[in-house]
């Protein structure tokens, strides 16, 4: 069972720039694959799976950035 939070497309325990990077490149594409951005597996990355990464975005276990800003 995969209980990674909704944005944590690597499976580390966080919500990062990469998972943002990983969503950004799929975005658009139909892909039902929680680990290229569908969140929601609704068959497509789209406003949906950005809205999930953006409200998990700075959380996890692993030391991180807490902003997009300073990871940018």
């Amino acid at each position: 069972l995969d209980v990674r939070r909704p944005g944590d497309t690597d499976g580390n325990g966080a919500v990062n720039f990469n998972d943002l990077v990983t969503l950004a490149q799929n975005y658009g594409r139909p892909i039902a694959d929680f680990t290229r951005g569908d969140f929601d597996l609704s068959g497509a990355v789209d406003f949906a799976d950005l809205v999930a990464l953006a409200q998990n975005y700075g959380t996890g276990s692993v030391v991180r950035s807490t902003s997009f800003q300073a990871d940018w």
